[in-house]
């Protein structure tokens, strides 16, 4: 799980400038996702040029609305058992 946040944080060091992210394993049918919550950003459009900048380089992202104020972007990375 460690490599993929670590390529994340390199692959787009802007995204997570400042920020640590957070990190929860999901099982969805079998296979395990990891999702990497970062945030809070301080406008809706910034994180959604975040998460349109991750798909471009074949992320799934998508920002959603955290604690009714703040802004965050998820990311599900699928990882191989480390």
């Amino acid at each position: 799980m460690h490599q993929t946040v670590k390529r994340l944080q390199q692959s787009y060091p802007l995204v997570f400038e400042h920020r640590s992210p957070i990190i929860r394993a999901i099982d969805r049918d079998g296979t395990t996702l990891y999702r990497v919550i970062i945030g809070p950003y301080l406008e809706a459009d910034i994180a959604a040029s975040y998460c349109t900048l991750m798909q471009q380089g074949g992320e799934v992202c998508f920002p959603t609305e955290f604690d009714r104020v703040d802004l965050r972007v998820d990311l599900e990375a699928k990882t191989k058992e480390e």
